[in-house]
């Protein structure tokens, strides 16, 4: 497969870097934000460049530098447009916005393990009246919803550790968490066996 100069430069010059910050509030979920990818979401939705810039509340002229900015970056085209018609992704843009959300779903579990650990490590700084309690288990959307939960209403941080269910069990047994979380399967007559 044959590459231009400019796309295999832009490729040469991009790296991924990840951040992230201290904001007011709490974050739910695990999700990771993204410029471009807002942008490409926001004007495949809505079909249009100037109602995807309402949408993001910037100006017009902002979203298409933007666009343009992106599509030098990355040596390849994004959107389909011309005057009167729908925006569309390129072939490009479609496999980078599937492969961004695969990548993402993947990677759930440990992001909100990551964030987690950061959380913990602010709420160690804070001060000794904050209490801590460590949970080992495999992941569940209900944890971070719990995590919320107790830190809303019992100031106590839930220093959640993904990890496997037997991994997690045997945490619990090595004493290095209070809390267990695992998986059991659905199986008729077999709770006496698993309790």
């Amino acid at each position: 497969m044959r590459h231009s100069k400019t796309s295999m430069k832009a490729e040469s010059a991009l790296g991924l870097h990840l951040r992230y910050g201290f904001e007011p509030g709490e974050q739910r979920g695990a999700t990771l934000g993204n410029p471009l990818f807002d942008l490409l979401t926001a004007v495949l939705e809505v079909g249009s460049i100037r109602q995807a810039a309402q949408e993001l509340g910037c100006s017009y002229r902002y979203l298409w530098g933007t666009l343009r900015k992106w599509e030098q970056m990355l040596g390849e085209p994004l959107l389909i447009w011309s005057q009167g018609q729908r925006a569309r992704p390129t072939q490009f843009a479609e496999r980078l916005l599937w492969a961004e959300r695969r990548a993402r779903t993947r990677m759930q579990p440990h992001i909100e393990a990551l964030r987690s650990d950061l959380s913990r490590v602010v709420a160690e700084a804070r001060d000794q009246r904050h209490q801590l309690l460590t949970v080992q288990a495999s992941h569940d959307m209900a944890l971070s919803v719990l995590q919320q939960h107790v830190a809303d209403t019992a100031d106590l941080h839930l220093d959640i550790r993904f990890q496997g269910s037997a991994d997690a069990l045997r945490g619990l047994s090595d004493r290095q968490c209070l809390v267990a979380g695992f998986h059991v399967p659905a199986l008729r007559g077999a709770a006496p066996v698993f309790a």
